[in-house]
């Protein structure tokens, strides 16, 4: 069995874990339509936004994955990529940040935290995509699963932070 193969179960049941959220998330934000798409908000916006790409990005780790028969080079190529474009758009969350009325959805420092806790883990699945692709460094590809769970734990925290902010407010 090759070693990509070897994590199959795992990146099915990640990617479908992934899938759920994804809806949940949706079916939250629906709730609520009128509090998210306020310019004044915009901040509450991004975090919902964080959450649904955190899941995405889980969900498109897993895809990789489970491609069958995929070269190790080409599966490096497509974790650095997804690394590069999840900080590429840190970044541009980051930008729209400053002045937010931060009356209502994650603070300065919770914010902080998630850019942290996102940064990295784009950093390290970057290296990890460069380290597969361009090495014999299979040990690398054992990285992956903790970066997806490390993802999807901190979407988890900011939905829930989501709901409860915003389950009882009116814009």
């Amino acid at each position: 069995m090759d070693e990509i193969e070897a994590w199959h179960e795992l990146y099915v049941m990640l990617g479908g874990s992934a899938a759920v959220l994804i809806g949940l998330l949706f079916v939250a934000v629906s709730m609520h339509p009128a509090f998210f798409t306020m310019e004044r908000f915009g901040h509450v916006r991004s975090a919902a936004v964080q959450a649904l790409m955190g899941y995405v990005l889980v969900f498109i780790i897993s895809i990789c994955f489970l491609i069958p028969a995929q070269p190790r080079l080409w599966l490096g190529v497509e974790l650095a990529l997804i690394g590069i474009a999840n900080i590429a758009r840190l970044l541009k969350i980051a930008s729209e940040l400053p002045g937010a009325d931060l009356s209502r959805g994650p603070t300065r420092l919770e914010w902080g935290l998630i850019f942290v806790s996102a940064g990295v883990s784009s950093l390290v699945l970057l290296a990890a995509g460069i380290g597969i692709a361009a090495t014999d460094m299979t040990a690398l590809i054992y990285v992956v699963p903790f970066v997806s769970l490390w993802l999807l734990i901190n979407s988890i925290w900011i939905s829930w932070e989501l709901v409860l902010r915003v389950r009882d407010t009116s814009p």
